[in-house]
Formats: C-alpha cells, sequence, structure tokens
C-alpha cells in the first residue's frame, strides 16, 4: 500500500476509512451503553456507572479532538 509508511506496508494489516473506524466505535459504545450518546445525555451516561466512565470520555475526547482537527484544517 503506497499510502502508508513503509513500516505497516508489509505486516497485511486493514487500513479502514475514517469514516468506517468512526462508525464501528460509535457502535462498539451504543453495545456497551445500551443507548446512543448524545450531547444531552453525555454527561448522565458517564454518571451512570462506573465502567460507563471511560468509554464516554474517551469517545467525546476524540469527537471534540476530531473537530478541533476540522477547524484548524479550514483556517
Amino acid at each position: 500500500m503506497p499510502g502508508l509508511p513503509l513500516i505497516h506496508r508489509g505486516c497485511g494489516a486493514r487500513v479502514l476509512p475514517l469514516p468506517e473506524v468512526q462508525r464501528r466505535k460509535r457502535a462498539r459504545l451504543h453495545s456497551l451503553l445500551h443507548e446512543v450518546m448524545t450531547p444531552e445525555n453525555t454527561t448522565r451516561l458517564m454518571l451512570a456507572s462506573e465502567s460507563n466512565w471511560l468509554p464516554v470520555a474517551s469517545f467525546a475526547y476524540s469527537v471534540v479532538t476530531r473537530l478541533r482537527d476540522e477547524e484548524t484544517d479550514r483556517r
């Protein structure tokens, strides 16, 4: 795969497009929480149980990071 760094070309790993990675993350989070996460219910889901905290916080962090990167790219 010419677009990958040399170290990753021969390993046989499949590289997923970003939308597919994001879809899988959302699906995994939904299966953990048994509910779709929205901006309105994020805090409630985080506080619902100790086991929810890290997955919700990680997903929220990835969304905020992606939005910041997109905003930086637009400037």
